[in-house]
């Protein structure tokens, strides 16, 4: 079984945990650009307090190592109902997609992250 979850936030690492735990043998590949997780709605908090800050972003990496997830840094161009075309024009093949690209917002990393993060901004 090959499971393709496109987004790397809050909901693509929840629901690759979720399916991790039920099923220990699945095949898990996430595809989002950036190589970090953000806590958005700690961004405010974050201003006053600079330990809110350093706990508000996560190493994509170090987490799918922990859970046996693929990581590719990448983002999907294409999505056909078994296969997904990568920017870089890589196909996954896959026999479920979990869609978890949310929302966007127009507030600010606040300099926090990693400087990949940062750099973008």
């Amino acid at each position: 079984m090959q499971v393709l979850i496109i987004g790397g936030g809050l909901a693509g690492m929840t629901a690759a945990t979720s399916i991790r735990k039920f099923d220990k043998l699945v095949n898990i590949t996430l595809v989002d650009p950036k190589d970090y997780m953000e806590v958005h709605w700690a961004s405010v908090r974050s201003i006053f307090d600079p330990e809110i800050a350093s706990k508000s972003t996560f190493d994509i990496q170090k987490w799918a190592v922990a859970k046996s997830v693929k990581v590719l840094r990448n983002t999907v161009t294409k999505l056909n109902p078994n296969e997904a075309t990568l920017a870089d024009g890589t196909v996954i093949e896959f026999n479920v997609a979990v869609i978890c690209t949310g929302a966007q917002t127009r507030f600010p990393a606040l300099g926090r992250g990693p400087p990949s993060a940062q750099a973008k901004e």
